[in-house]
């Protein structure tokens, strides 16, 4: 196109879907060039969204204001439009272009056309928010006036090509949310005036380039979410300008070198999930201006400095699951503007430093897992106004539970589990109302619960499990409830000593019907029958009731819940039939009586593999029969151990009911001070390879002694059943070890405990094994 034109303006409207509409409008200098009006319509015929699909009369708004180009420019920008189509090549043809935004289109499809590289004089590019693919041109090298190129949430892939880094003035580069892999090429360091670096959620690798600290105008870097490697680069201290740092969820190794505290304007710094080791720089007080910091999951050694009372404008410091030492720094005391505070998971001795209790902006406070081994908790803390979150689980603390508890009113959550907490759970608990969360589990309470707790109108988390209660569980169940909260989402009462069953009603019931994990296993004189209300339980993604003396039959329809995942009812009385019912599992993800569940999955699991369903259910397991081909749920694991429930499969145990249930409780009695656990070790998933193995010594261990109970464990120690249970964790690729580093609230003690009850069950049954060994 021509630089000398009279003024016109060129516009092509589409109507839009849901009631909308677009129009571009080209601004220049005199009358439409030819090319220009056959690459307008060249676009416009890429676009393959119906344009009067959804529009109605009279709804149509006005042309899309453009800001005014030079004389000699032009400007494409549909920043919300919803179209659908690929990029023209013809674009390319718009030489005079200068600003183009092609943002949040909903399906915007195809390559990067290489004709882009022929608009010489963009500053502009924007095509974020679409589904483009493919690599960057090497033809973007020519676009030497590029001052913001914008391409994150695509999915581009391919290598970032160094010819993006050949625009001096590129202030604004954002290619996050994409699939680049490959490392951040060395010429980045060439693109001295870049102010924003966003590469987070790709796929790259690789070091830290040194030039990044050529850099010296940037004032945001983020590369989260990738897997780049190696040490932070010393050069990082020259980012004197950079407010905002995010390289977490990497595998970044090395300590934090002590060029970090130069970077004076850093405000907000996230290194967590990485493996970070060393000690922090003693000078980190010098970083004056950092109000929110994270260093959690790495491996950081020694003494957190005293030099931290010195970052007067912190408001959040999470440095949980690492490996401090020493004790808590006083000087925490002197950061008036904390609100979250996160030690928890590292190695730092007590006492708590009386200085916090100065602080009324203090919302979070866990100090949980740390051997502060203090019996008796200050009573300061209970005069923070403004706590909201009080996470003390494993710090040693023992005797009743402190009673000015019952004086924060403002106490959302609180969380005193793993202690030695005695005596009563106090009545006082009922008058925290504002209590969402309520953790007292592994402690050594003994008492009913009472009936205050039905005053507890927000409570949707309660954790009591393993502690020595007992009476029934009614006063939990049938709790008040306020507006939408206090609907239980957790409820675990496990391994206690309960009495007088579950509630037929229990499904009924106010409290209950959001809950998604109901636990009450190990209660041996619970007793009663699995409630037939439980059907109702539309959000009940966990049910666990082992070993809690039920009788009966499962109920219609409790099977066919459509969130459910594991149903547990294993070491029971129960009887009758297994209810028709539709599931999908993972391969052997059903265990039960030998002979009848197992081998009616394995059937089914050949079937579909015949039709060509692959590894992984993902479809019809039909236990007893059914009448439709349309999964309604999907189990992860289906419990039915030790349990009389027969189905259409002939039993197939060569042991004797009453023998085996002879032999189970004197195992039971034994003492295995090597596998210390509180309840028979279950494992969630079981390879479909496996289970003839477990066929061939089921008689053997049973006629020695060693129940089921070992034989899952025996399983689930082979290497490929860890791997489905860390895959059932969403945690892929990753060793034992580093699971027990993420920040991840269910990998808590007991996680932990039972990963080592693994590796002992592999050193002492398994030694043979070598080739098995975890």
């Amino acid at each position: 196109m021509g630089n000398n034109f009279n003024p016109c303006i060129f516009s092509i409207q589409f109507n839009l879907l849901s009631l909308f509409c677009f129009c571009f409008s080209l601004q220049c200098s005199a009358s439409c060039h030819p090319a220009d009006r056959s690459a307008l319509l060249a676009f416009k015929a890429a676009i393959t969204a119906d344009p009067g699909a959804s529009s109605a009369p009279g709804t149509r708004p006005p042309p899309m204001p453009l800001p005014n180009a030079a004389l000699d420019g032009v400007a494409l920008d549909y920043g919300v439009a919803i179209l659908a189509g690929t990029l023209s090549p013809a674009l390319g043809n718009l030489t005079g272009l200068r600003i183009l935004g092609l943002t949040n289109l909903i399906k915007l499809t195809g390559p990067l056309p290489p004709s882009l590289g022929r608009l010489s004089l963009l500053t502009d590019l924007r095509l974020f928010g679409n589904d483009l693919t493919g690599p960057i041109p090497s033809s973007f090298s020519s676009l030497h006036r590029l001052e913001f190129l914008l391409l994150n949430d695509n999915r581009l892939s391919g290598v970032i090509p160094p010819s993006v880094f050949a625009s001096p003035a590129l202030t604004f580069l954002t290619l996050y949310e994409n699939q680049f892999t490959g490392a951040i090429p060395r010429s980045i360091g060439k693109l001295s005036a870049l102010e924003r670096l966003d590469l987070r959620s790709n796929d790259l690798s690789g070091k830290i380039p040194m030039e990044i600290g050529n850099l010296r105008n940037l004032t945001y870097l983020d590369l989260s979410k990738n897997r780049i490697s190696g040490s932070i680069p010393k050069s990082i201290g020259n980012l004197i300008k950079l407010a905002i740092l995010d390289l977490s969820e990497n595998h970044l190794t090395g300590a934090i070198p002590h060029s970090f505290t130069k970077m004076v304007s850093l405000q907000f710094c996230r290194l967590s999930s990485n493996r970070l080791s060393g000690i922090l720089p003693p000078s980190i007080g010098d970083l004056r201006s950092m109000q929110r910091w994270f260093l959690s999951g790495n491996e950081l050694t020694g003494e957190i400095p005293e030099s931290i009372r010195s970052l007067s404008s912190l408001n959040t410091l999470f440095f949980s699951n690492n490996r401090f030492t020493g004790k808590i720094p006083a000087g925490i005391g002197n950061l008036a503007r904390l609100q979250i505070l996160d030690l928890s998971r590292n190695n730092l001795t007590g006492p708590i430093p009386d200085e916090i209790a100065g602080h009324g902006s203090l919302q979070l406070l866990d100090l949980s897992f740390n051997p502060i081994n203090q019996p008796t908790l200050p009573s300061w803390l209970g005069k923070m106004p403004g706590l909201f979150k009080l996470h003390l689980a494993g710090i040693g603390v023992s005797g009743p539970m402190p009673e000015w508890l019952a004086a924060m009113p403002s106490l959302g959550v609180l969380d005193l589990s793993s202690n030695k907490l005695s005596g009563k759970l106090p009545p006082w608990v009922g008058n925290m109302t504002g209590l969402a969360t309520l953790n007292l589990s592994r402690n050594e309470l003994r008492s009913a619960i009472p009936e205050s707790f039905k005053n507890l109108a927000r409570l949707m988390e309660l954790d009591l499990s393993d502690n020595e209660l007992y009476g029934p569980i009614r006063p939990v169940l049938a709790k008040a409830t306020s507006d939408a909260l206090g609907h239980y989402t957790t409820l675990d009462l496990s391994r206690n000593r309960f009495t007088g069953g579950v509630d037929e009603d229990v499904g009924e019931l106010a409290a209950t019907g959001a809950v998604e994990r109901f636990a009450v296993s190990g209660n041996p004189e619970l007793g009663g029958q699995i409630p037939g209300t439980m059907a109702k339980m539309a959000s009940l993604t966990e049910l666990r009731m082992a070993g809690d003396g039920l009788e009966g039959g499962i109920p219609e329809g409790v099977l066919d819940l459509p969130a459910l995942q594991v149903f547990d009812v294993s070491d029971n009385r129960l009887t009758g039939r297994i209810p028709p019912h539709r599931c999908g599992c993972r391969p052997g993800g059903l265990e039960g009586t030998p002979g009848s569940v197992a081998t009616r999955c394995r059937r089914a699991r050949k079937r579909e593999e015949e039709d060509g369903g692959g590894g992984f259910w993902r479809g019809v397991l039909p236990i007893a029969s059914s009448s439709s081909d349309k999964p309604t749920s999907s189990f992860r694991r289906l419990s039915l151990s030790h349990d009389d429930a027969p189905t259409s499969s002939a039993r197939s145990d060569p042991t004797p009911r009453r023998q085996s249930q002879g032999l189970s409780r004197q195992w039971r009695q034994r003492r295995r001070p090597e596998i210390p656990l509180r309840r028979p070790l279950l494992l969630d998933l079981l390879h479909v390879n496996a289970v003839a193995d477990l066929t061939e010594i089921a008689g053997r261990m049973i006629r020695a002694g060693y129940d089921q109970e070992l034989s899952q464990m025996y399983i689930a120690v082979r290497r490929d059943a860890i791997a489905e249970t860390l895959a059932a964790l969403d945690v892929n690729k990753i060793s034992i070890e580093e699971v027990q580093r993420i920040e991840w609230s269910t990998l808590d003690s007991k996680m932990k405990k039972w990963i080592h009850a693994l590796k002992i069950a592999v050193r002492v049954l398994l030694s043979g094994e070598g080739d098995e060994s975890v």
